[in-house]
């Protein structure tokens, strides 16, 4: 005896049989999956990703064991140890390294070789994520230090470059007007945090720009009433010009021999290193390694991506022609360091598209960075991080492409962990694709591994 469908009645059995078992499954995985649902709500995010794929360290990337538990704690005393992990997360921003681990080791490394730099910026950075908690920042940008480190890297720059543009130096009116710049700083955050692009360091920048030009024209304005209330005779103005006329040949022409010689490779290899540390306003090689050491706790990519971007960018100065004093001392790597960071697994998921486009991201930084010190070198201001959020405003555009070849990750955390989520969630995609087909294709399973047919 045969049924409609061609089976015979034991195998018409035993396929009502395995269809009784497929439901029976089916309902026993539906009544797991909504027994744990209530639990999975009460894990925290973070730990229920990371328990999904497995990989990602508890310490390493942006340390997510230390986020969640502070999660759970409330409390005046609970809120201040936030603040200060915040404010350790925004030391480690400056490098993009979401990391407080990293971040203590760059506090410690900074104290020991440039306390005075230490606590000037400290204090820019705490003040202004007090300001930006007045302010409202939400929650997310405040815990990941995120209103931290452009008042920080404001701190540090301002320290070096004001005495050298304001004689007085650290007096009442500079003081009150750096003050007011921490203050812009914040506003400028809060008021570009929904705009399409990040702001980057675009806050720091103006800052800078507008505390050097207002203090460096009180310079000039002092300069000149000293010069008019000064008696000197025209033999000493004389002897004068023609030293200074001297000096100046003589630079120059230190220049050109500088530029003209061939470069010195492990002086290059010793640029590259104290790129990071020129972040800080700082020409110190151990700083700079411990730098790339802190940022390899919290993602190798990053690391990876930053230091090929700071010899990068020291190559492309010496190709520009750019004095090798400068290249020596990091000063054309740490603007490359940041393109490449942020490009390399930050903004952008991983991929080989990615990586070529950051390499190209770090010429245009290079090109952009010597254009730019053209125009500011008649007025004797720094170009700053200019260069590379200039650049990286105009490579992060890739990630709109519809095809998916630059993507933009899922949820911002380090760079294996989108690279993780990226990948995971194209295979989602393609499973929900086959299973919305009219007629799925058969599933062959040959030593333990499903291959379709």
């Amino acid at each position: 005896m045969v049924s409609i469908n061609g089976d015979l009645p034991q195998q018409q059995n035993q396929r009502l049989n395995n269809n009784d078992d497929d439901r029976e499954y089916d309902n026993r995985q539906q009544q797991e999956q909504q027994e744990l649902q209530p639990e999975m709500q009460r894990v925290p995010y973070r730990l229920h990703k990371q328990a999904m794929n497995g990989n990602l360290a508890t310490l390493g990337s942006d340390c997510p064991l230390l986020r969640d538990y502070l999660a759970t704690k409330d409390g005046p005393g609970w809120a201040a140890m936030k603040v200060v992990v915040a404010f350790v997360r925004g030391f480690s921003q400056c490098v993009f390294a979401n990391n407080p681990i990293s971040g203590v080791i760059l506090m410690g490394s900074v104290i020991s070789v440039a306390p005075a730099t230490f606590a000037v910026c400290s204090a820019a950075g705490f003040l202004g994520h007090l300001i930006s908690i007045l302010l409202r920042e939400p929650k997310v940008n405040l815990d990941n230090g995120l209103a931290v480190f452009n008042p920080l890297i404001f701190g540090s720059v301002s320290y070096t470059f004001v005495p050298l543009v304001y004689s007085p130096g650290f007096d009442g009116f500079s003081v009150s007007l750096a003050l007011l710049c921490v203050v812009f700083i914040a506003y400028f955050w809060r008021g570009c945090g929904h705009g399409s692009y990040p702001c980057l360091t675009m806050p720091f920048n103006l800052a800078e720009l507008l505390l050097l030009f207002v203090l460096k024209n009180a310079q000039d304005r002092m300069n000149l009433a000293s010069a008019a209330a000064a008696l000197v005779d025209d033999a000493a103005n004389g002897t004068a010009t023609a030293t200074e006329q001297r000096a100046i040949v003589e630079n120059a022409t230190t220049l050109v021999v500088s530029a003209a010689t061939s470069p010195d490779w492990g002086m290059v290899f010793r640029g590259s290193i104290v790129s990071a540390s020129q972040l800080f306003v700082v020409d110190n090689v151990a700083l700079g390694a411990i730098i790339y050491l802190s940022v390899l706790i919290y993602s190798p990519f990053t690391c990876l991506f930053g230091y090929l971007g700071a010899l990068g960018g020291s190559l492309v100065g010496i190709q520009m022609g750019a004095p090798l004093d400068t290249v020596y001392r990091g000063l054309w790597g740490f603007n490359s360091y940041l393109t490449a960071a942020s490009l390399g697994g930050s903004f952008l998921v991983v991929n080989a598209q990615v990586a070529c486009a950051t390499a190209v991201s770090v010429l245009c930084t290079g090109i952009i960075q010597h254009v730019m010190q053209i125009i500011f070198a008649p007025v004797g201001l720094p170009v700053g991080t200019i260069p590379f959020v200039l650049t990286t405003w105009l490579f992060i555009g890739l990630g709109r492409s519809p095809e998916g070849t630059f993507p933009y990750p899922v949820t911002m955390s380090s760079p294996e962990g989108q690279r993780i989520e990226y990948l995971a969630k194209r295979r989602r995609e393609k499973l929900e694709k086959l299973s919305q087909m009219d007629d799925p294709p058969e599933i062959l399973v040959l030593n333990g591994k499903a291959t379709l047919m």
